[in-house]
């Protein structure tokens, strides 16, 4: 169990965390909606320096605590006061936990910008998603494997995948993923001739091939291609298989660029309508929020959230949620 505290009960669990049990519980109760197939989307509002991103990293370390009990998603706890974390940062995984991914964890940050225009891939804040997905794409095949016993519906699923995580290289990817799999064991020496081949097509790769075919995914839009993905995601065979959850966090979606806006809207009316296990969790500035529904721009945060939730009210696949955090109580900021 990590621990960065006085425990406190949270849920059943214990927790080390001041001041917050009561947001970690409604977060906690938000991700049981939501891995029932359900569309959540949980807006964590304050104003800066309030610990909003601090409260992401602890349901974080919470999930790993009562739900990941081989540790498949590493500690992001850091000895820094104002860590701003919210996705683990490893190359890949260690090959003993490839079948235990619990959920998939997928953390955007949004960055202020004076460019009132759209931004293009990894520029956006949808930007990292491609790199975040490549790095459990083995485990997600394993899973697929585990589950669906059909092979060559698994490869299919996971070509298009790996061609959207590593562009140039998705085929040679899938290939080695198939060797793997296929063989009576996960033996040290393909394991790491795999690693090798994910880190020879990473994100920072320069190949022709590679630029040339992220250059075309960009033109067709990398929105499209991740509510693909997502959909892949999702997708099984077997109504009695239980599908794995994503969370889905987006830190300080007050600045998100419009690419990103897009894809927030497209993935939630796509979750309600396909009953998708998804929970969004977003930071905002209660300030900007404020302004975001006055100003009646569709492309802005607050105004989103107005039209979901005037659209969704009635519907039982979806659910939002507010927290609003204000300043701790002294005794709390003492400790």
């Amino acid at each position: 169990m990590r621990e960065s505290g006085v425990q406190q009960i949270v849920g059943g669990g214990y927790l080390s965390f001041y001041g917050r049990c009561g947001e970690l519980e409604k977060l906690e109760g938000i991700y049981n909606e939501a891995s029932d197939n359900k569309t959540c989307i949980v807006s964590i509002v304050g104003d800066t320096g309030l610990g909003k991103t601090r409260l992401i990293q602890e349901f974080y370390n919470y999930l790993s605590n009562k739900l990941d009990p081989t540790n498949y998603w590493p500690d992001i706890s850091d000895t820094s006061i104002h860590s701003t974390v919210i996705a683990p940062n490893f190359i890949i995984l260690e090959k003993s936990k490839m079948s235990d991914m619990p959920y998939l964890w997928l953390g955007l940050r949004c960055f202020e910008s004076k460019i009132s225009s759209d931004f293009i891939g990894n520029e956006s804040a949808l930007g990292p998603i491609r790199k975040q997905i490549g790095l459990h794409l083995l485990s997600f095949y394993v899973n697929q494997e585990k589950n669906e016993k059909r092979k060559s519906l698994s490869k299919g699923l996971l070509s298009i995948i790996a061609n959207f995580a590593f562009p140039g290289g998705g085929g040679v990817i899938v290939n080695a993923l198939s060797t793997i799999l296929n063989g009576a064991d996960l033996s040290m020496g393909t394991y790491d001739a795999f690693r090798s081949i994910v880190e020879s097509f990473s994100l920072d790769s320069k190949s022709k091939d590679s630029c040339e075919v992220m250059a075309s995914q960009e033109y067709t839009s990398l929105v499209d291609q991740t509510i693909e993905i997502f959909s892949i995601i999702f997708s099984k065979k077997n109504n009695k298989i239980k599908r794995i959850p994503i969370v889905l966090v987006v830190d300080d979606v007050q600045w998100a660029d419009e690419m990103a806006m897009v894809f927030l809207r497209r993935v939630i009316d796509e979750g309600v309508k396909n009953s998708w296990p998804l929970m969004i969790i977003t930071t905002c500035w209660e300030k900007d929020f404020k302004k975001h529904i006055k100003s009646h721009n569709t492309r802005k945060y607050g105004v989103m959230i107005e039209d979901v939730n005037n659209e969704y009210k009635l519907n039982k696949e979806f659910t939002s949620e507010s927290i609003y955090l204000k300043p701790l109580q002294k005794d709390y900021v003492n400790k």
